[in-house]
């Protein structure tokens, strides 16, 4: 899930170029507040700013036991 169409259709070409199939595992919403599922691996990509105003809701999203994995400009 991402709010970047260009990201997300970045990361569906580099699944193809992997041999990944992701289907529908790869979606646009304009908000992280419209999913409702658990995940067990999230990543974010951010700046610093944007990931401690949003560590609630990546924590919230990634299942008991998962990985939440951020990194960005720090």
């Amino acid at each position: 899930v991402d709010t970047d169409p260009v990201a997300c259709a970045a990361t569906l070409e580099c699944a193809r170029a992997n041999g990944v199939d992701a289907g529908d595992a790869v979606r646009v919403l304009p908000s992280l507040g419209r999913v409702r599922s658990r995940f067990e691996v999230v990543t974010a990509n951010l700046f610093a700013g944007l990931l401690i105003g949003m560590a609630s809701q990546l924590a919230a999203r990634t299942a008991s036991g998962g990985h939440l994995i951020v990194a960005g400009l720090l």
